[in-house]
């Protein structure tokens, strides 16, 4: 009767032990892996698990599972996401790692365990962004020759370009962040410039003289914006808005010089130009798209729209106002670390 009774308060713990029908458990695969706060790979971190270690799940959520996190030192009982990735299902007792499972340092778990609105993530872009607008400007200038106004007049477009984007985020919250963002590159200005020459003997009688160039211009955009993010499961969306500055270099026809021969009907004209740098301040608005192929690399597409309008002087008083900035398209990656 006793034996009897022993083996079925045995059988009574045994069963206590194992998990109740219908619970899901999952063991963790990876060397360390990280409980987040809600199913995003940029929300906060609320514990830091290790190989072999068995949760128990309460929701599965996409591609996360909501875990039962057991209590671990002075760190509470609490429940988190885990993504699938990093686990498989198994079975066994909730809590317990396995005997090759790798303990987590008490320090580290402090550093992971701080609260959302500590969480601190970085990442980095890498992309081309191609632009559509194609900006013009005129500008005019007089100087006199032969007691008259020899006048020189000059109509510029800049051409579309694309240039490569590199830009380095923080997150200083799980929703909002900072972004610094640069790209530079080169595009094609095709610039018609008519000389109206006086005639030396004749009153106003000018004569004309045109010439066609492509010039280049070196453009520069420095882009310093507040980031707000959404992540959807593998998709992460990125809304961006700040100042920004943007700097041009190139060459402008300045002016002219004038050798006549008789009869005077065709005078050689020798057109001068020089270079020139200048730098404006505007603002930015842009909108990306991520989409997530591992737990730290993501793919992304995105646009943006700079208002920034460069003012050269051919001329001297006369400003060229060249909008450089405009709707700019493009993609890329992006790795967070």
């Amino acid at each position: 009767m006793k034996r009897t009774l022993f083996f079925l308060l045995l059988t009574l713990s045994l069963i206590a032990l194992l998990p109740a029908e219908g619970d899901l458990l999952v063991r963790v695969t990876a060397a360390q892996a990280n409980v987040r706060q809600s199913p995003d790979f940029g929300a906060a971190v609320v514990r830091q698990v290790t190989e072999g270690t068995v949760l128990k799940v309460l929701q599965t959520t996409g591609s996360w599972y909501k875990v039962s996190l057991p209590t671990a030192g002075t760190e509470p009982k609490a429940t988190g996401y885990i993504s699938k990735n990093v686990v498989e299902e198994t079975s066994g007792t909730a809590g317990l790692a396995s005997k090759t499972a790798k303990p987590v340092q008490t320090k580290a778990a402090k550093v992971v365990s701080q609260p959302a609105g500590k969480a601190k993530k970085m990442w980095v872009r890498v992309g081309y962004q191609a632009g559509f607008d194609e900006p013009s400007a005129d500008y005019s200038g007089t100087f006199t020759l032969y007691h008259e106004d020899a006048i020189l007049a000059t109509s510029a477009k800049v051409k579309k370009g694309g240039f490569p984007v590199i830009s380095v985020g923080y997150q200083v919250h799980p929703l909002i962040g900072l972004e610094l963002s640069a790209a530079i590159g080169k595009r094609d200005i095709e610039s018609t410039t008519t000389a109206h020459v006086p005639h030396p003997l004749r009153f106003d009688a000018m004569r004309t003289t045109t010439r066609h160039d492509t010039f280049s211009i070196d453009q520069m955009e420095i882009c310093l914006g507040a980031v707000y993010t959404k992540s959807f499961g593998k998709l992460g969306v990125d809304v961006t808005a700040g100042p920004a500055v943007i700097r041009g270099k190139t060459d402008l026809v300045t002016g002219f010089s004038v050798v006549d021969t008789y009869p005077f009907t065709n005078p050689v004209v020798t057109f001068e130009k020089t270079s020139q740098s200048k730098t404006a301040f505007g603002f930015f608005v842009g909108a990306s798209v991520d989409y997530y192929i591992g737990r730290s690399l993501a793919i992304d597409a995105g646009v943006r729209y700079i208002s920034a309008s460069v003012s050269f002087e051919p001329v001297s008083g006369q400003d060229m106002k060249l909008k450089l900035g405009g709707l700019q398209a493009g993609g890329g990656i992006k790795f967070r670390f």
